[in-house]
């Protein structure tokens, strides 16, 4: 019984191990594009979205009638901000799934320090999103807007998230293999 379990275990070692550098390498650059190309549509569809539902409501706008005026701005703020928030949202759940796809990666010694550190640096920008979530229901300025944003744990995570991934390209680098790992600035 005893040489069936030494097999098990030496076969179960066998299937855990590391994946060499250069296909890890592969695979965090090409997670990190699939992130930054859904990232990108995503803030690009909040733009062409803002833009799009504020124009029409300007053209309804009698610019002398101050009530009229002071309407739209305050429809332009409500529409700003649920937009900002499902923009914030989806966001999030993109970074959720390149976080799922990054963890089951088994990195290579020489890199997995700065793995781990990548997945935490991730985890406190995802941790950061509910508060955002919340201070976005309740603004009432477009200020509070970016205030919200900007002083959120999610905004506050976000130069970890930055300086890890450029971490991560390091260290890969360091081991004589280059990846764009798609690190926001």
């Amino acid at each position: 019984m005893r040489p069936l379990l030494i097999g098990l275990l030496l076969t179960a070692a066998a299937c855990s191990s590391a994946l060499p550098v250069d296909e890890y390498a592969a695979a965090v650059q090409d997670l990190g594009r699939e992130y930054e190309v859904e990232t990108t549509a995503l803030q690009s569809s909040l733009h062409d979205q803002l833009q799009t539902e504020i124009r029409a409501m300007e053209r309804d706008v009698d610019g002398d009638d101050p009530a009229a005026v002071a309407a739209f701005a305050e429809e332009a703020l409500a529409v700003t901000a649920l937009r900002t928030r499902v923009f914030f949202a989806a966001v999030g759940d993109a970074l959720g799934r390149y976080r799922g796809a990054l963890i089951v990666l088994d990195p290579p010694d020489d890199v997995a320090a700065a793995h781990r550190d990548f997945l935490t640096a991730i985890d406190a920008v995802l941790a950061g999103l509910p508060e955002l979530l919340d201070r976005l229901s309740a603004v009432t300025t477009f200020d509070d807007i970016d205030a919200a944003v900007n002083g959120s744990g999610y905004g506050d995570a976000q130069p970890r998230f930055s300086a890890a991934c450029r971490a991560l390209e390091t260290a890969l680098r360091d081991t004589g293999t280059a990846a764009n790992v798609r690190c926001p600035s």
